[in-house]
């Protein structure tokens, strides 16, 4: 990467040779970092399933609901594509398998699923690659 900036550097009269100088170096180190930040994006996707999509879609909503809601509730705002009571209720135990929360029979025929306190929450799939450092 170095080579290719300085000599791209070197056509348009802006380095004074073709020796990789220091400029050429931190320019290749910034677009690693660049490309680096991207791919931890894409791969991030590559293996996600639509389980984990409908998870991640389900708990941000259920968050700004206040961290708990309803069967009927979730079946009423159409989340993360839930049309059925059957739905939100596999929703719900996915939820709880993935250990974001506690899901309860309130009543008779009443469901509702509780999130665990944030410290509490295993994660979703995470990305090999780590947070960016």
């Amino acid at each position: 990467m170095a080579l290719v900036l300085q000599e791209a550097r070197y056509v348009e009269g802006e380095a004074k040779n073709e020796e990789i100088d220091v400029l050429s170096v931190e320019g290749a180190a910034a677009l690693i970092e660049y490309f680096k930040s991207h791919i931890r994006k894409v791969y991030s996707r590559l293996h996600v399933t639509k389980e984990d999509k409908q998870a991640e879609l389900a708990l941000a909503w259920i968050t700004k609901q206040g961290g708990k809601v309803t069967a009927r509730e979730v079946l009423h705002h159409h989340v993360a594509g839930v049309k059925m009571k059957s739905e939100a209720l596999d929703l719900f135990r996915n939820l709880e398998e993935r250990g974001m929360g506690k899901f309860e029979e309130k009543e008779k025929k009443s469901f509702a699923f509780i999130l665990n306190t944030q410290g509490d929450r295993r994660q979703l799939p995470s990305n090999p690659y780590g947070p960016k450092e």
